[in-house]
């Protein structure tokens, strides 16, 4: 599992996000320790991605959804069925530049299609 938390200039903590690795990623170290935050808790976390590529060519980057996104509900794209649904907590793998639209093309749990990158945070 990987656990994802931010932390504000302030200090203040999100609420501790954990989510079970797929094929995509490798969880290559985690050290935990205190690094100055209020909560003990923050760690390094390094992530390297598997050979298998996600979609258009160019970098491929790690997401975390933060939050819940439902194509048939949420999206402004006239064909919906070419985007993936997502839960908050979600490891979502790209490729390829952000679209005019604002969407990523990503993988998740081994289906491939578009993620809106305003639902996602990179990690």
């Amino acid at each position: 599992t990987l656990g994802i938390q931010t932390a504000a200039e302030n200090g203040l903590l999100s609420r501790l996000v954990e989510t079970i690795l797929d094929d995509d990623l490798l969880l290559a170290s985690h050290h935990r320790g205190n690094h100055g935050d209020r909560s003990g808790n923050q760690g390094d976390v390094s992530l390297a991605m598997s050979g298998e590529q996600t979609g258009d060519d160019g970098d491929r980057r790690v997401f975390l959804a933060v939050y819940d996104y439902n194509p048939e509900e949420n999206s402004p794209n006239v064909d919906p069925s070419e985007e993936l649904s997502f839960s908050t907590g979600d490891i979502i793998v790209t490729s390829g530049d952000l679209r005019p639209d604002g969407f990523y093309h990503g993988k998740l749990h081994g289906k491939k299609g578009l993620v809106p990158a305003s639902f996602l945070e990179e990690v």
